[in-house]
């Protein structure tokens, strides 16, 4: 990492900014929704060990709130783990707001288990990028309608970012 120094500042208080030589997302210029809808989203850990690799399947009535927990560690165990951040948000779904949690749970069940199904029948796992479009094929396909009551509404898939393509963290080839 290159570290970037704030001369003006006292010794005491010198800001040091770490910048990564290699950027291993892309954010898509996609603002998150802040209200109490409810999504079904995608986590990606971009840490370097873990980059395209472990990804985290959840639901909220407030994506927002729920990223920036996840980003502070205090919103589940397997996010709040430091080895394994930062996440960024890869990829939600929207139209929940007209239906119950169950609801949400149902499509984040769905997800999670086509994920952990393909997996079991492959020898390398899905790459993040990949569990993501998995959630965009579940929107489209629209298997879920028999079973969330979405009034009328169709569920809509939303991108906002995607990993680019490092298997290996840069350090480890020195």
């Amino acid at each position: 990492m290159k570290q970037l120094t704030n001369k003006a500042t006292s010794d005491r208080y010198q800001n040091v900014i770490d910048v990564p030589t290699f950027h291993p997302c892309r954010p898509i210029d996609c603002s998150l929704p802040q209200d109490d809808q409810g999504y079904v989203y995608i986590l990606a850990s971009i840490h370097r060990h873990y980059i395209g690799q472990a990804t985290y399947i959840g639901q909220t009535p407030n994506l927002m709130q729920r990223y920036k927990s996840h980003l502070n560690g205090t919103a589940t165990p397997v996010t709040a783990n430091p080895a394994m951040r930062p996440w960024i948000m890869l990829a939600y779904v929207s139209s929940f707001e007209k239906c119950s949690t169950s609801g949400r749970m149902y499509f984040e069940s769905l997800w999670q288990g086509t994920r952990n199904r393909i997996n079991s029948r492959r020898q390398t796992p899905l790459t993040a990028d990949q569990v993501a479009d998995l959630g965009r094929k579940l929107v489209s396909e629209r298997s879920y309608l028999n079973s969330i009551d979405l009034q009328d509404k169709k569920l809509v898939f939303h991108r906002c970012g995607a990993i680019l393509d490092h298997p290996v963290d840069p350090k480890s080839k020195a």
